[in-house]
């Protein structure tokens, strides 16, 4: 059921059950709405909101699993799943405001033996993130900050706050024939006990030995553009040798290429 015409309000609901095969009895209802205000003659307020409710069951290897180095038989009672998320944003401002809460009930994880298993009980999380695009002149400020909760960092461990920021300057030449970029971007999360990989299941289990984050990742580039030609060069994790530390990892025991640079070239042919 959906309604898609007009702005004051715009809605859609949708669901889906199994009623053959091995997940007969899955299913979920979601879906959500937007409207949008006007504040002045030039601004406009957008509102959006959407939520759903999912009961499904894991998958089979999750359940069942042999191989040289891990094995398992599980019996793994069905996922219960409710998200609400809504957003407030400024389109011609360039800023939105959001925020989200999950429960999931019967949460499958993988334990520090990297062996799917199951909590019992509720697992939930909430987030919120502001998202402000500035701009003065050619000047412009990009970010993103987002913040966390989780209320069982033994099972679903996440970092309290993550910060995108890109500050860049835009300009057009010859007649806006060349379009260059230039700036510095960085990337940020606080420490937290991320998650480790396993290479033999090729998936990631929780750990509680080593923090990973509260290291600032910053690149300096240059972009150009020429009508169908795109070329960048780049100085990627430029920072790593004079400020940050050496605490630059994806993960535990993989760390980020250290200061490295970087170049790139894209040309479409076509007439």
């Amino acid at each position: 059921i959906f309604k898609r015409e007009g702005e004051k309000l715009t809605f859609d609901v949708n669901g889906d059950v199994y009623v053959v095969g091995p997940k007969i009895g899955n299913f979920s209802v979601y879906g959500g709405m937007r409207s949008i205000f006007p504040i002045t003659v030039k601004d406009t307020m957008t509102i959006e909101a959407r939520g759903g409710f999912y009961n499904e069951s894991c998958d089979y290897l999750l359940q069942h699993y042999l191989s040289n180095h891990f094995r398992w038989e599980n019996d793994f009672d069905n996922e219960l799943r409710f998200n609400v998320k809504g957003r407030i944003a400024f389109p011609t401002r360039h800023i939105s405001v959001g925020v989200q809460f999950e429960n999931v009930t019967n949460f499958i994880y993988f334990d520090h033996n990297a062996q799917p298993a199951q909590f019992d009980g509720n697992v939930q999380v909430i987030a919120a993130d502001v998202t402000a695009n500035l701009r003065a002149w050619r000047i412009h400020l990009d970010n993103q900050l987002v913040y966390q909760f989780t209320s069982n960092r033994e099972v679903l461990p996440l970092p309290d706050f993550a910060l995108y920021s890109n500050l860049y300057y835009l300009d057009s030449f010859f007649k806006k024939v060349l379009t260059m970029q230039l700036g510095v971007s960085v990337r940020y999360h606080t420490a937290y006990y991320g998650n480790n990989y396993m290479p033999a299941t090729g998936v990631f289990y929780v750990q509680n030995e080593h923090k990973i984050g509260n290291y600032p990742e910053m690149n300096v580039y240059l972009n150009f553009f020429i009508k169908r030609l795109r070329l960048y060069v780049q100085y990627a994790n430029w920072n790593a040798t004079l400020f940050g530390g050496r605490n630059y990892f994806s993960m535990p025991y993989y760390p980020l290429n250290p200061a490295t640079f970087q170049f790139g070239l894209s040309w479409t042919f076509y007439d």
